[in-house]
């Protein structure tokens, strides 16, 4: 049976904003504002939405690299909020991060060998030569020759230096990895090879991740469950099966209808959004999504909607739910 490997309870990040010379209340942008979800050990939990909406700054509370305002990270059933000294420590070899930009993420003057060791040399995980034949073994697993220690990191193609990023990433042995956006800034020719390189260590390792990204693509084929962000907040969760073929909130479907669809034949009914995200200093009141939302009503502007069960397994944050169109024109898929 499998267990939740983490767990985020009501996380919330607020920003305090300078309120000028004469404003006596201070504002706070609510970056992160009470989002809970648990991963599965050995799966894949992807996080999508807009530019802004929050999903960074939730995998750097994740790990703990951002204290939160309030709420809780567990992971293995054991709070990293309380941790302190070498238990902390020795959680924070459980998880590791790979950055979207490979080249700002690497110390260019550093050889790549010393990049890739730095974090065994730093947890004394070896002598010297244990960890120059690791970081060798690291280099072939991620499809790079060993030879490449010596080089830097501006020698490499994009594709190579995260290739890097990865190898320094499950240096540690780490069972979670947080994947913020690591094909956006690559050559759609290297995306696959950069996907297909993170399952096949997902598999061979039984690493857990977490993948924030905006191109539902590769969402489509890392992820196994999906949260949805808007302004903070999650409206929409479930198995990425159920959320790609029939999504229950306007976002989602907005969302998804905007990629061409994969199957020849099939037909998306479109749902375009009008207007910008509301600034998340002083987001709408009720549902933050009311005011770009072509479904609303009186109730949507009144009452927050909780995220709630729309069908067993696939929670909605909408008043609505069971009345939103679907998604795929039904009978238009090809045998």
């Amino acid at each position: 049976m499998s267990t939740a490997l983490i767990e985020a309870r009501d996380l919330k990040k607020h920003y305090p904003l300078s309120g000028g010379l004469f404003s006596r209340s201070a504002r706070q942008v609510r970056a992160v504002d009470g989002v809970s979800f648990s991963i599965e050990a050995g799966s894949t939990l992807a996080l999508v939405g807009e530019s802004g909406c929050g999903k960074s700054t939730t995998g750097r509370l994740l790990l703990r690299l951002i204290e939160p305002t309030s709420g809780e990270v567990l992971i293995d059933g054991h709070s990293l909020n309380e941790m302190a000294g070498r238990q902390l420590r020795r959680a924070r070899r459980q998880m590791q991060i790979v950055f979207q930009d490979p080249f700002s993420s690497l110390n260019p003057r550093h050889s790549v060998g010393e990049i890739i060791a730095w974090p065994m040399r730093l947890h004394g995980l070896g002598n010297e030569t244990a960890i120059r034949a690791r970081v060798r073994e690291l280099l072939k697993l991620v499809g790079l020759q060993p030879g490449h220690a010596d080089r830097h990191p501006h020698q490499f193609s994009g594709g190579q230096r995260q290739r890097v990023g990865i190898a320094r990433a499950i240096a540690l042995e780490s069972r979670f990895i947080v994947l913020d956006e690591p094909t956006s800034s690559l050559d759609v020719s290297v995306q696959a090879q950069i996907l297909n390189l993170l399952q096949e260590l997902k598999n061979q390792f039984g690493l857990t991740y977490l993948l924030i990204s905006h191109n539902l693509g590769v969402v489509e084929y890392m992820a196994n469950d999906i949260a949805v962000m808007y302004l903070g907040q999650i409206v929409e969760y479930g198995s990425a099966e159920t959320i790609m073929s029939g999504p229950r909130h306007p976002y989602t479907h907005a969302l998804l209808s905007a990629v061409l669809g994969p199957v020849t034949g099939e037909r998306r009914k479109r749902l375009i959004l009008h207007g910008d995200p509301p600034n998340p200093a002083s987001p709408p009141p009720a549902c933050r999504f009311h005011t770009r939302c072509p479904y609303v009503q009186d109730i949507c502007r009144e009452t927050p909607p909780p995220l709630e069960a729309a069908d067993p397994g696939h929670l909605a944050a909408c008043h609505f739910a069971d009345q939103i169109p679907q998604y795929v024109s039904r009978g238009e898929r090809n045998p």
